[in-house]
């Protein structure tokens, strides 16, 4: 999408249900944001130590403000950033899911719905890894797309996303390094937002956000087998039909863009 103009100018099974890996995190911050301040202390949970990769390392009984567990949670994606700041949620784990299946409903998402804090995948009562009883977090390119603008036009979510690595202080003199999922922080575009995600079943997924010239280009790629080259290509694509339109693209504009790819 062209966010200055507001049109959609390449779309491919843009409403689509597919599983969203890691960009949950999207919705996990905001809706941490939304109840808590950055400066909020946050304890691990004991439980920790469970939760599958990608983490960052934290152990149980380590405090750390909101604003660290952010970074850990977008810069690193680590899950176990989501599962701390979730289950210190009034009611614990299960209601802060609720809270986020809530936001994206307040946000017009019909097909967005949510398990887990992380994108981890749920498994239910008779699951297992490779069984066919497992819940993954889910949405569409179309709305993952509006929650990805929302997020990249709250400031802090904005300023975290771009950074390449962080320091997140634990207790005592712990301390732990997260390092940027996003490869693209190291191609010279003109990036102001973007997350990762990947799980086995999800694919590689990437909510990314431009600003070249005088355009704002969001770009979502879900199920990619290379969500960055996929993601490039997309923006060398739409960045040349939105100069040539000149912010203004017409239904055949959007049209003969489709028909290219």
């Amino acid at each position: 999408m062209n966010l200055r103009s507001n049109e959609t100018l390449l779309a491919r099974n843009v409403d689509q249900q597919l599983p969203v890996a890691s960009l949950t995190k999207l919705v996990t911050a905001m809706v941490a944001l939304d109840h808590w301040a950055q400066d909020r202390k946050i304890t691990v949970p004991d439980h920790i130590r469970t939760i599958p990769k990608s983490v960052v390392g934290l152990k149980a009984g380590d405090e750390l403000t909101l604003q660290d567990l952010l970074h850990g949670l977008l810069i690193g994606s680590g899950n176990d950033c989501a599962e701390t700041i979730a289950c210190d949620f009034p009611g614990g784990r299960q209601k802060f899911v609720a809270a986020m299946n809530k936001k994206v409903r307040s946000m017009g998402m019909r097909k967005t719905f949510f398990y887990t804090p992380s994108g981890l995948d749920k498994k239910n009562a008779n699951g297992s890894d490779d069984s066919v009883n497992v819940d993954s977090n889910v949405s569409t390119a179309r709305e993952i797309g509006a929650i990805a603008r929302a997020a990249f036009s709250n400031t802090v979510i904005r300023s975290v996303c771009l950074k390449k690595s962080h320091v997140l202080a634990g207790v005592k003199d712990k301390s732990y390094t997260v390092r940027t999922t996003n490869k693209l922080l190291r191609d010279n575009l003109p990036l102001v937002g973007g997350k990762t995600g990947y799980t086995s079943r999800a694919g590689h997924c990437l909510a990314t956000e431009f600003t070249p010239g005088r355009n704002v280009l969001l770009i979502v790629v879900l199920g990619s087998p290379d969500h960055f080259r996929d993601t490039r290509l997309v923006y060398h694509k739409a960045l040349k039909e939105a100069n040539k339109i000149k912010l203004t693209p017409t239904d055949t504009a959007a049209r003969r863009l489709a028909s290219q790819d």
